[in-house]
């Protein structure tokens, strides 16, 4: 590899059964990394995802498949699938009812533009002072998830680990409610390269609890 990539290894689509950071960043010529997962988190998540990559948006994906190389490997049913990270998930118990959240989109894919869709997209108060925002969509595969405000991201800006994978998937993500409310606009943003974009905006004007 590259030198001074970092590494980790994941379960697809957000690292809910296992989520490896290492220490370790590449070195110049042939290296050797070796990491241990649990066979039942490793059968649950059907899938790992090694991962190669910079503080920017370069990576290099290798994928594990469970299937391939455990025998009689069982798989998750698309309905059971982890919505999110540790990290992108605050702790706090829902408060009064969801709601649908007011969207638009800019389809702005390369490839795979006719399967885009957000099938739904709904956002829940938490008691810990956060929002709570659900969103079920169908994307080309191995795309990356970032949200931000426009245009700077100074009050919200997340990267996570999560990869999209074929079919339709749940992706969940908290923020904080101070930060939702300075912000002008929201973009959840899905991409590969940076003509391979799909927007979702959203504004608290139109979303804010109460």
């Amino acid at each position: 590899m590259p030198e001074r990539l970092y590494i980790s290894v994941f379960d697809p689509p957000n690292g809910d059964n296992f989520m490896l950071v290492s220490n370790t960043i590449t070195m110049p010529g042939k290296s050797t990394f070796t990491f241990d997962l649990k066979t039942e988190d490793f059968l649950k998540a059907g899938m790992a995802v090694l991962n190669f990559y910079s503080e920017g948006t370069s990576h290099y994906l290798v994928i594990i498949r469970a299937s391939d190389n455990l025998a009689a490997a069982e798989t998750v049913p698309a309905e059971e699938e982890p919505a999110a990270k540790k990290e992108d998930r605050a702790e706090g118990n829902p408060v009064g009812d969801p709601k649908d959240v007011v969207f638009s989109t800019s389809n702005e894919l390369s490839e795979g533009k006719d399967i885009a869709e957000i099938h739904s997209f709904r956002m829940q108060e938490l008691d810990n002072g956060s929002l709570r925002f659900t969103v079920e969509y169908t994307m080309p595969e191995r795309l990356y998830i970032s949200i931000f405000d426009s245009p700077n991201g100074d009050n919200i800006h997340l990267v996570s680990n999560a990869i999209t994978v074929p079919g339709k998937s749940v992706f969940t993500f908290d923020l904080d409610a101070g930060a939702f409310a300075r912000s002008g606009l929201v973009v959840l943003n899905f991409y590969g390269e940076d003509t391979n974009r799909f927007f979702v905006f959203f504004s608290p004007t139109d979303n804010l609890p109460g």
